[in-house]
């Protein structure tokens, strides 16, 4: 009866470390399929680049265009501009750049957002008019968006600066939302810089972010669903 407690304790035992070998492959097996990258920097600012897709350097060289508008838009700064990878498939790459810096000739800080969205396959950058048609009624959602949104970042603020009678109207992102995504070329500068208005894909979703002067918080970032809009 002993020596038959001892078999059955012992196959346990044995029982368990199977488990757990199997346990620690199955979760440090490599996935083939994953999208693999690794983080570089160029100045401060943090960027993945990608290495197992078909056409991996087209799609890095897209991420460093973007990578450089956001430098030279900020560049004489000190601080740390980081990334997420928000959407990553064989469709679709989305990032986002962010990062609180300091404009060294005046000490202001400044707080940084920028993003973009890849099309794998294609091996460009997805602009907003790629998928909507910047319409009366797509601009009056995208208002009511930032109020809300607004409205959620300052309660305690009665005005709001997305509201009637405001500057910023409908020829004002009629103008601003067919160019976002576009690197804007500076004659004084000689140089690409980041658009006014940003946006890129995530979860069903497309992120639109937008600059706004320092009183209003620097930026500002709204969500809307892809099933809203199409």
């Amino acid at each position: 009866m002993e020596h038959g407690v001892k078999y059955l304790s012992n196959c346990l035992k044995w029982l368990m470390c199977f488990l757990i070998i199997f346990i620690y492959v199955a979760c440090n097996a490599k996935d083939t399929n994953k999208i693999e990258f690794i983080t570089s920097s160029y100045g401060i600012v943090q960027y993945p680049v990608f290495k197992n897709i078909e056409g991996s350097e087209q799609v890095n060289d897209l991420i460093i265009e973007k990578v450089k508008s956001i430098l030279d838009s900020n560049e004489e700064f000190d601080g740390s501009i980081q990334y997420s990878v928000l959407e990553c498939n064989s469709e679709i790459i989305s990032i986002e750049f962010y990062g609180d810096i300091i404009y060294l000739p005046t000490k202001r800080p400044l707080r940084i957002y920028s993003c973009m969205s890849i099309d794998v396959k294609n091996k460009k950058q997805i602009k907003l008019s790629d998928i909507k048609e910047i319409n009366d009624d797509f601009i009056n959602n995208y208002i009511e968006s930032l109020c809300l949104k607004y409205k959620e970042i300052h309660p305690n603020t009665e005005s709001n600066p997305f509201g009637e009678n405001s500057s910023y109207n409908m020829e004002y992102f009629k103008y601003y939302l067919n160019k976002a995504d576009q690197l804007v070329y500076n004659n004084q500068l000689d140089r690409y810089l980041d658009s006014h208005i940003k946006s890129c894909i995530h979860e069903n979703n497309i992120i639109l972010s937008m600059e706004l002067p320092q009183a209003l918080g620097f930026h500002i970032e709204v969500r809307i669903s892809l099933d809203d809009i199409k």
